[in-house]
């Protein structure tokens, strides 16, 4: 769902959104897709039209659904730290009783966009930050904008290994 301009009123938008996702899932689609950007891309629409979040939208639309995967048209990790991003998807998983989906990619073209090889760079680190996030249950890197320390990620229902956070971060002292 590239687009949530639609002639109904704001009231009306997410319901009109629900139908959509609901209608993909009885024609058989596999996956519902949310766009993840704050304004609506030229070509598609004016900056000013509606753009949900959208993690927010899909995990709405976990409960409005039963069986279609859900994922976002490729999360720019330009703007989602990546421990966060993990724990969100994760989360969703949860939500949606293992339908999401990552998406993620290293940001669009732009004019005011950081170089290719510097996204390109911030991308793979991403990459590996997010797998271990879901994998390790946490991820500890270094060279972050934000200090998030044992980040705790939940895991698909039913997977043994769920996690369950021993002590709050902020407890533990550090050594040094």
């Amino acid at each position: 769902m590239p687009n949530f301009s639609y002639s109904n009123s704001v009231a009306d938008l997410f319901p009109t959104v629900i139908a959509q996702a609901r209608e993909a899932e009885s024609a058989g689609f596999d996956t519902a897709f949310v766009m993840d950007h704050f304004y609506q891309l030229p070509g598609i629409g004016e900056p000013d039209e509606p753009m949900l979040e959208a993690y927010t939208a899909l995990g709405a639309l976990a409960t409005a659904t039963q069986s279609i995967q859900l994922s976002t048209l490729v999360t720019g990790n330009t703007y989602r730290n990546p421990p966060m991003l993990a724990k969100t998807v994760s989360t969703l998983d949860v939500v949606s009783g293992g339908r999401a989906v990552l998406g993620i990619g290293a940001g669009v073209v732009r004019a005011r966009a950081p170089p290719i090889r510097l996204r390109i760079r911030h991308f793979h680190r991403a990459l590996r930050e997010t797998r271990r996030g879901a994998a390790d249950h946490r991820s500890d890197a270094a060279r972050r904008e934000a200090d998030v320390r044992r980040q705790v990620v939940p895991r698909r229902i039913g997977d043994q290994r769920a996690a369950h956070p021993q002590r709050h971060p902020g407890t533990a002292r550090r050594r040094r």
